[in-house]
């Protein structure tokens, strides 16, 4: 019996532990031809998820998203699709889709900007 009260304690105070200690994840979502929110500033080991809700009342548009400096490249996301990174190191991370870069007459999605301390 007094394990088992032992037990029901450890469980206890487990479950009691601080969110900060288990790993977070924040999410970008893509709408609009927009990363909202552009920019995040995270703790190292967060994971950061972009969803892809990007409607156009008639289709879903496909995106990439690519760092800067290659340091992650997701594959084609399709409407309602996700990309998962964790970040272990700090740094500034940019990047962008280079399906909807700038161009003459064309459809501009803006860079996202990642601060991880």
């Amino acid at each position: 019996m007094k394990s088992i009260k032992g037990v029901s304690i450890a469980l206890f105070f487990l479950a009691a532990l601080p969110l900060s200690v288990m790993a977070e994840t924040t999410y970008v979502i893509i709408a609009d031809l927009q990363f909202q929110p552009v920019f995040l500033n995270i703790s190292t080991g967060t994971t950061v998820t972009w969803l892809n809700y990007d409607w156009t009342g008639y289709y879903g548009r496909r995106h990439i998203i690519a760092a800067h400096y290659a340091e992650f490249r997701s594959p084609r996301l399709e409407f309602n699709d996700s990309f998962s990174v964790t970040f272990d190191k700090p740094g500034t991370y940019s990047y962008i889709d280079p399906i909807y870069r700038s161009s003459a007459g064309g459809a501009f999605i803006k860079k996202g900007v990642i601060m991880v301390t």
